[in-house]
């Protein structure tokens, strides 16, 4: 820490920093306030890094030098005042990571992450906010990452309701896995490649119930490529019976990915979802399925098959399978309206004895398919 504080007391030093990257537990609050206060008020700082325990009440001075800044990545786990009026012009990466954020202004076009022009990315790990709502304006942004919560907001109550608007129209991956907001109020982000959602919810109740704040969000991501999706969030989709009408269509979407347990007949969601990806070519269900069948066929009737199904999907991945009456009609359901399916892999749970195993893959074995060069591959 001397080294440090020798540092920066040298003037005609400290005015040629361009980097500054501290990871220290045992830093002391008013030895990083000094630190802080000599670095922004110099004009060449490029990188600021600082992870500790301690931050200083009011971590940015009122006044500085922000323009040269172009990396700020924050760890911390106390509070942190972001400015509202500053402006960073050149700011293009921004990590803010186990910190309570506070923002003096509820004028939305006054806060922080509303004031970043070029910012290319930006992750929120672990955070929490005193305000009801989140703006993210940043017409660079190509990267955004939120996810929690924070260990701590299981012990302070109720999770506080928020809305989270988001303008970034040039955005490519999105990751969402946080509490779900009361709102989102998101613009079509037209050149999304990859988005990974977890609504999370401190109670889910069973039946799945529905929900309409989920359901605006996903909709919003209808130009993705690349979706994973928790089975919770999943299942919460409402879908009516006027699909095409209230549903925008996935064109752009070829990887679908439940992370969790999802139904496979129950409302019939994957089926719907799949209707309205008609160009899906791979789908991988992470966990397996939950819940009972009513018939053989999981509700799915031939003139309801998906035309992902017929035409473009070419790869089916299942894991954590059981070899249950849900497991083999997924199963049964793929072979037989999958005509361009090239491969199907299984991959049995670690607790389901090889006995079992194998008098599994003779029925699988014996179903028809619809693709004669479908593989099925075993792990």
């Amino acid at each position: 820490m001397n080294f440090v504080d020798k540092k920066l007391s040298l003037h005609h030093e400290t005015r040629d920093i361009k980097k500054f990257y501290l990871d220290n537990l045992d830093v002391q609050s008013f030895q990083v306030e000094e630190w802080v206060s000599d670095l922004f008020t110099r004009k060449s700082l490029e990188e600021f890094v600082f992870y500790a325990e301690s931050s200083p009440e009011g971590f940015f001075p009122s006044r500085g030098a922000y323009a040269s800044l172009t990396i700020l990545e924050l760890g911390t786990w106390d509070p942190v005042y972001l400015p509202d009026a500053i402006n960073f012009p050149n700011l293009k990466i921004c990590r803010l990571k186990n910190a309570t954020l506070y923002m003096h202004s509820e004028d939305l076009t006054q806060q922080f992450f509303s004031n970043l022009p070029v910012l290319e990315e930006l992750e929120l790990t672990d955070c929490d906010w005193n305000i009801s709502e989140l703006l993210i304006s940043a017409p660079a942004l190509k990267y955004l990452f939120i996810t929690g919560p924070s260990e701590a907001a299981f012990f302070r109550g109720p999770i506080p309701k928020f809305k989270i608007t988001i303008f970034a129209p040039n955005l490519l991956s999105l990751r969402y896995a946080d509490f779900a907001a009361e709102d989102y109020i998101l613009h079509h982000f037209e050149t999304l490649v990859n988005a990974v959602i977890d609504c999370k919810r401190l109670y889910r109740s069973l039946p799945q119930e529905k929900d309409p704040i989920s359901t605006k969000f996903i909709k919003k991501l209808s130009n993705v490529k690349r979706l994973k999706i928790s089975g919770g969030t999943f299942e919460e989709l409402l879908f009516p019976d006027d699909l095409f009408t209230n549903w925008p269509m996935f064109h752009n979407l070829v990887y679908l990915e439940v992370a969790s347990k999802i139904s496979f007949s129950e409302d019939k969601t994957l089926l719907n979802f799949l209707r309205i990806s008609p160009n899906l070519a791979t789908i991988i269900i992470a966990q397996g399925f939950l819940g009972h069948l009513s018939s053989t066929d999981g509700g799915w009737t031939p003139d309801m098959v998906p035309q992902c199904m017929l035409l473009h999907l070419k790869a089916v991945n299942l894991f954590e399978f059981y070899g249950c009456l849900v497991d083999l009609n997924v199963v049964q359901t793929f072979l037989k309206y999958a005509r361009v399916l090239e491969r199907m892999i299984i991959k049995f749970d670690s607790n389901l004895p090889t006995d079992e195993q194998n008098e599994v893959m003779k029925k699988l074995l014996k179903f028809p398919r619809g693709s004669t060069s479908c593989i099925i591959e075993v792990l």
